[in-house]
């Protein structure tokens, strides 16, 4: 740090230069003031307020993103065709993500020109303009700061080779009086080894083989950066990559005003204070009848919104309705009614609802039908039937199912007992008594509803009576447009029935029993009533009302 501290700026001017370096403890700062040269470490939190009485600041950009290469050029190219030509000597990059610049050198074989080329990702600019913006005067390359600081320090024209490490990597800069050769290595690179064939490269391709070879780390090398940036205004070719909207106002354009400026600033703003009310009139008015027109143009769209709104308003008030109830399917009622109609037993119709509407009474079809050509002959007699089930081991024939009994799902179910016959009919008929399970035996066919068709979703079957809501679950389930209330209600007896009644036909009158004993004891069932039983002579008609719990 001593070797660069104090030392005579021979060519810098009576303005103050500022050059900072961020390093790995502080911000490295060199100023330069006519004859003075000043250096020293401050926090980077504090570098705005160090330099904002500086004429320039400057500092740089470095790293392995930055690409370097030697170009030789013919001696007679123009200014405006270097730049055109060194990007050719980056064909392997895409032109418009790269800023190029370049430095001119003293090596000149066979009396061409040789340039060093440096191709600067443009997003790094954009990165330092991004956090940096208004800050600094000119953002320049770290090597060709280095090796200008090195020189300002070393003055010489002798061939010479600076090795700087840095945490991300070395950088190697060679030249003469000038800078001729750079290259960037990163740290994932065998750095001891690369770095010395870089220097046999420069001594050989250079012709330099006596090239001295100077190391710089440390506060060492930040100072000489540091230095290096501060020299930069004085440079004829100075390189500034900082886009001009981010370079900061430099002090000498805060010039004191003079008296006619003064005038005419007041002047200036008086006029516009004047003319503002003006304009703003003009341009409110402006944008007033353009709201009035696109009101005009827009009002039946907004009738049309108003209309589609209501219509949301009541669908939603649907929604919300029938969404507070809990949905009650009928399918476990249907199947359980299924396992508990024995053998024998036609049903013509089901019917869930609330209780208010009566069922209706089963149809018996015409004499000389063809449902009544095929209806079996009435029981013979009144006798009990045989001890033939027993022997087979089944219940006695007509026994009611014990309180807590299951409902019987096989072929050992409760069967009634029949009427004596001679000729064998009551061991038939008492086989054909015994319960079978859905999955052995197809249902008995039901009022208004196809095969595998759920509770609520037929319809109304011929014959069939009364339109209360005890038809809700057969009817149609939308709901009522009278109001909230009234679609509460009928949400609440589409979902909450309290009645189930069954119409139907039986081969025997005690099947009609054996039917009401196993309704009862279905859980969800509170009590079983036989309301009708009438005989036409070929079968019995009946009609069965199961109260359905409350709480279930």
């Amino acid at each position: 740090m001593a070797l660069f501290r104090k030392k005579r700026a021979a060519d810098a001017r009576s303005r103050t230069a500022v050059g900072v370096h961020f390093g790995a403890v502080g911000a490295y700062v060199t100023a330069i003031k006519g004859e003075s040269f000043n250096q020293k470490l401050v926090e980077p939190g504090a570098v705005g307020p160090a330099v904002r009485w500086a004429h320039s600041v400057t500092t740089g950009l470095g790293g392995p993103e930055i690409l370097f290469k030697n170009a030789v050029l013919p001696s007679d190219i123009t200014p405006e065709k270097i730049g055109e030509a060194i990007q050719w000597q980056f064909y392997d990059v895409e032109a418009s993500e790269y800023e190029f610049v370049y430095k001119n050198t003293d090596f000149s074989p066979d009396g061409n020109m040789t340039v060093v080329c440096a191709a600067v990702p443009k997003k790094m600019i954009e990165a330092f303009c991004t956090e940096n913006s208004g800050v600094y005067t000119c953002l320049d390359v770290r090597p060709f700061a280095l090796w200008r600081g090195f020189r300002f320090t070393h003055p010489g024209d002798g061939p010479t080779v600076l090795a700087a490490r840095w945490p991300e990597g070395i950088t190697v800069v060679g030249g003469r009086s000038a800078v001729e050769f750079v290259r960037e290595m990163p740290a994932s690179a065998a750095l001891d080894s690369e770095r010395m064939r870089t220097v046999d490269y420069f001594r050989r391709a250079f012709d330099a083989p006596d090239a001295a070879v100077v190391d710089l780390e440390g506060e060492e090398l930040a100072y000489a950066v540091s230095a290096g940036y501060a020299l930069a205004p004085f440079d004829p070719e100075q390189i500034n990559l900082l886009p001009e909207r981010h370079r900061r106002v430099r002090a000498t354009e805060f010039k004191k005003p003079r008296l006619p400026d003064l005038v005419a600033a007041g002047l200036i703003v008086m006029a516009v204070i004047a003319a503002a009310p003006y304009m703003a009139a003009r341009y409110y008015d402006v944008q007033a009848k353009e709201y009035r027109a696109a009101a005009a143009r827009n009002a039946p769209a907004v009738q049309e919104a108003a209309s589609l709104r209501g219509e949301i308003s009541k669908y939603q008030e649907w929604i919300d309705v029938v969404s507070k109830h809990k949905i009650t399917p009928y399918t476990a009622m249907v199947s359980d009614v299924r396992y508990a109609v024995p053998p024998g037993v036609m049903l013509d119709d089901l019917e869930i609802g609330d209780g208010t509407v009566a069922a209706a009474g089963p149809t018996t079809p015409p004499a000389g039908s063809k449902a009544a050509a095929v209806q079996p002959a009435p029981p013979a007699g009144g006798a009990a039937a045989g001890t033939s089930g027993q022997a087979a081991g089944q219940p006695v024939a007509g026994t009611p199912l014990r309180a807590g009994q299951p409902i019987p799902t096989d072929q050992k179910s409760v069967a009634p007992a029949q009427p004596a016959a001679g000729n064998g009919a009551a061991a038939a008929n008492a086989a054909r008594t015994t319960a079978t399970p859905a999955a052995a035996q197809p249902a008995a066919p039901m009022g208004g509803m196809n095969a595998g068709q759920p509770v609520g979703s037929g319809s109304e079957p011929a014959g069939k009576t009364g339109t209360g809501s005890g038809q809700a679950a057969r009817g149609n389930n939308a709901p009522s447009t009278a109001g909230k209330s009234t679609l509460a209600q009928n949400v609440k007896a589409l979902y909450m029935p309290a009645v189930m009644r069954l119409s139907g036909k039986a081969e025997d009158l005690r099947l009609i029993g054996i039917l009401e004993d196993n309704l009862s004891q279905l859980p969800y069932v509170e009590s079983v009533k036989v309301e009708d039983a009438s005989y036409n002579g070929v079968f019995y008609s009946f009609r069965i009302s199961a109260k359905l719990k409350a709480n279930r």
